[in-house]
C-alpha cells in the first residue's frame, strides 16, 4: 500500500507537526508500507514540481494541517484521482488506523 502524508510546511523549525508526521511516516514504513512525505516546500528543497503526478503514485492521501491554498489543491487532486482521503489536524492517533494485524 502506498501512501502519501500531505502537508503544507515540512520543516523541523515547525516542531510538533514535523515529528508527528516524521514518526507517523517511520512506524508506517516500518510496517512494510511505502509512505512518502508530499510538502509545499522545505528550505533547500522543492518537493513537488508535479503535484498531480506524485498523487497519483498513491493509494491513500492523509492530510496534516490546516486548510491553505496547497491542501485544497491537493485535495482536489486527490478527489480528482479518487484517491481514499483521510484528513486529520493533529496526526496523533493516525498509526493505528494503517497498522494491520495479520
Amino acid at each position: 500500500m502506498n501512501i502519501a502524508l500531505i502537508t503544507d510546511n515540512f520543516d523541523p523549525k515547525a516542531g510538533g507537526p514535523f515529528t508527528v508526521i516524521k514518526k507517523t511516516q517511520e512506524v508506517l514504513s516500518e510496517n512494510k508500507l511505502n509512505v512518502e512525505i508530499i510538502f509545499k516546500k522545505r528550505k533547500g528543497n522543492n518537493k513537488y514540481s508535479d503535484l498531480k503526478k506524485n498523487i497519483q503514485k498513491f493509494d491513500i492521501c492523509h492530510f496534516y494541517g490546516g486548510w491553505t491554498y496547497f491542501h485544497v489543491k491537493s485535495f482536489l487532486i486527490a478527489l480528482n484521482l479518487k484517491k481514499k482521503k483521510k484528513i486529520d489536524q493533529t496526526g496523533k492517533k493516525e498509526l493505528r488506523l494503517f497498522i494491520k494485524k495479520k
